[in-house]
Formats: structure tokens, C-alpha cells, sequence
């Protein structure tokens, strides 16, 4: 397959998405990243001061700061999450549950999330309210060996971890290992009931800002300016969990997929947006919407241009 150039597919890429919102759709703002060069474009009343929510893709950053501690501390990902964490969960086979699986979303909690479930029966809108988030997480019921479950509360109980290998908060340990390097300034992020940011939603950036993910989730960063160790970008690109959700699968906080036989690495988030990147054309592709469009858009519209 030819390597595409962002800036030859640029136009096709912006006829199809004002295709899309034709039909009342919400695709706001896309970017396409090759070579270290961005080729964006905004649609509709896209506010380039307006923060916006990126959802679930604030996981992959989170697994990306507990990935490069675990590396900087040489802590093995299967060693106990609660090993190092002052905690002892109402639940004791939590104890036996790993770095790793909380990563890839395989503890085997007893979790509903993403299944089409009402705010009254859903787990994780009682987790968001919940006066005491982990005790709300580890007193669930926990099947062993039971595969992927998609689960923000195994995310956010990471940035505990990370807290106590680090004696930092999670907020200031992204700020110092992830947002600064990239040359994010300003961000907000909502809080648990302890006034901790959650580790697996709830982070909004500004456009300009978001874009800058795309060197991070590809090739760890910049040329000039390296934010994970190769190490870690290997594991942060493996592939974990097969099959899962539509996807090839579910790695280190990181979706697995293929478009038109060219695979792909992702984070998503639940009103659109996305960010991919082309493994073998070593390119990527970005989008967020205000509201949740219709599931595959993206990878309809980035046939056009594959």
C-alpha cells in the first residue's frame, strides 16, 4: 500500500465529513499527523478556546504515566496492583489482581458500562458518585479469567497506584511526564469525591492541544523530544486481548483495528472522538464532535483516503 501525504487527502477527508453533517452530524474538527506535520481543518462552530471533552481517550494517557513508572521503578506489569498501594480492599481476591489487568480491562470485576444500561443500574455512574471509589470498585464480585469487560473504575484506580509508587498526585505526574513535554499548558479534568482526577474519563483539552496526542500514542513524542522510553511504546503498541468490542482488539491503552487491510492503533473516546494511527503508513488521523455519532463514521470515512 502507498503512503498516503495528509495534505494531498485533506480535501476528501473535508468532503465527506460535511457530507456527514449534513445529515445533522457533529464532526467539529479533524487533523491528519505525517512527518511531524499537521494538517487540520474545522467545521460547523467549532470554538478553537473551547475545551472539549476527549472521554475515554484520557485511559491511554493514564496507561501511558503507569506504563513509564512501572518502567522507571522496574515494577513488572503482573506483580499486584495493591502490592504497593496502602489499601486493603473489602473484596481480598483484589489482591491478587495485576498491574497488567487493570490496563488491559481484564480483572474479572463484575462491571456494566458500555452495554446499553440506564444511569440507575450502570456501574459506572454509580462509581462517579461514589463517596469512596475504590471501595465502591473492590467490593464487586470477581470472576476469574473472564476476559476483556470494559471498566473506567480499573483506569482510575491505576492513578492510585501510580500516586503511591510516585508520592505525587496524578494530576501533577501527567502534567510533568506527558503535558509538558507535548507543550499542553492548560487543560481541566474532573474530580472523584476524594478530589482526585479520574484516570479514566472526565479530561477535556483544546483542539490545539489534542492534536498533540498524536505524536504521543505513535511514536512516543517527537524526534527532538521523546516523552516514553521505547520500551514502554513497545509494550504501550501491544497487542493484549483479541477480538473485543468490534475491534481486532485491546492492548496497554490502546484499541487494535484494521481499515482496508492497513492496521491501525486507537484511542477513543464516547462522543466521537478518535485519534488512529496508521501503523505501516505511519500516519495519523484525529476527530471530535460535540455529540455521539453513528458507531464505525470514522472508519467509513477514512476508506476514502487509505
Amino acid at each position: 500500500m502507498q503512503q498516503s501525504d495528509c495534505k494531498t487527502k485533506l480535501e476528501a477527508v473535508i468532503r465527506a465529513i460535511k457530507k456527514y453533517n449534513q445529515r445533522g452530524k457533529q464532526i467539529k474538527f479533524y487533523a491528519c499527523y505525517q512527518g511531524e506535520q499537521y494538517s487540520v481543518h474545522r467545521f460547523l462552530d467549532y470554538d478553537d478556546k473551547a475545551f472539549q471533552p476527549i472521554n475515554s481517550i484520557t485511559k491511554a494517557i493514564t496507561c501511558s504515566v503507569v506504563l513509564q513508572l512501572a518502567q522507571c521503578h522496574d515494577i513488572a506489569l503482573e506483580q499486584p496492583l495493591l502490592k504497593d498501594l496502602p489499601y486493603d480492599p473489602p473484596n481480598q481476591a483484589a489482591k491478587q489482581l495485576s498491574i497488567a489487568q487493570f490496563v488491559n480491562m481484564t480483572t474479572g470485576i463484575e462491571w456494566r458500562e458500555i452495554d446499553g444500561c440506564q444511569q440507575a443500574d450502570c456501574s459506572f455512574e454509580q462509581f462517579v458518585q461514589s463517596a469512596a471509589p475504590l471501595d465502591y470498585l473492590f467490593s464487586r464480585k470477581i470472576v476469574k479469567d473472564s476476559g476483556f469487560n470494559y471498566n473506567s473504575a480499573a483506569s482510575h484506580a491505576l492513578t492510585y497506584w501510580a500516586e503511591a509508587i510516585s508520592g505525587q498526585s496524578f494530576e501533577r505526574l501527567v502534567a510533568d511526564m506527558i503535558f509538558k513535554p507535548l507543550g499542553i499548558v492548560d487543560y481541566r479534568w474532573q474530580r472523584d469525591a476524594t478530589g482526585r482526577v479520574f484516570g479514566g474519563h472526565g479530561l477535556a483539552l483544546k483542539g490545539a492541544d489534542f492534536i498533540k496526542l498524536m505524536p504521543l500514542f505513535a511514536t512516543g513524542g517527537y524526534a527532538k523530544k521523546q516523552v516514553l522510553d521505547q520500551a514502554v511504546l513497545k509494550r504501550f503498541h501491544q497487542l493484549a486481548v483479541k477480538a473485543t468490542l468490534g475491534y481486532r482488539g485491546y492492548g496497554y491503552g490502546l484499541w487494535h483495528g484494521k481499515i482496508k487491510n492497513a492496521p491501525f492503533i486507537g484511542a477513543f473516546g464516547s462522543a466521537g472522538q478518535r485519534i488512529y494511527y496508521f501503523v505501516t503508513l505511519k500516519q495519523s488521523h484525529a476527530f471530535l464532535g460535540n455529540t455521539k455519532p453513528e458507531f464505525g463514521i470514522q472508519e467509513a470515512i477514512l476508506k476514502n483516503i487509505l
